[in-house]
């Protein structure tokens, strides 16, 4: 399930940024309802972040995934 939606918008008054009036905007994909505002490099530290978490999961489920093949293999 979808929690939620990221577009690009210009406004958030009062965010500093880099590039000024430049900002995403969060919002909640099943109401519509805003979430928050982040700034370009608010938006790029926290892509960051996501794909290391990301490949993180995926390296541990490829972990897993080889582990129970091996103990199939075993049986």
């Amino acid at each position: 399930m979808a929690l939620g939606r990221v577009r690009a918008d210009r406004g958030a008054p009062g965010r500093p940024s880099r590039t000024p009036g430049a900002v995403v905007r969060l919002t909640r994909m099943e109401t519509g309802q805003g979430i928050g505002w982040l700034t370009l490099d608010e938006a790029r530290l926290l892509l960051g972040e996501l794909q290391v978490a990301v490949r993180g999961i995926e390296t541990e489920q490829t972990a897993q995934r080889e582990a129970e093949r091996v103990q199939e293999a075993r049986s």
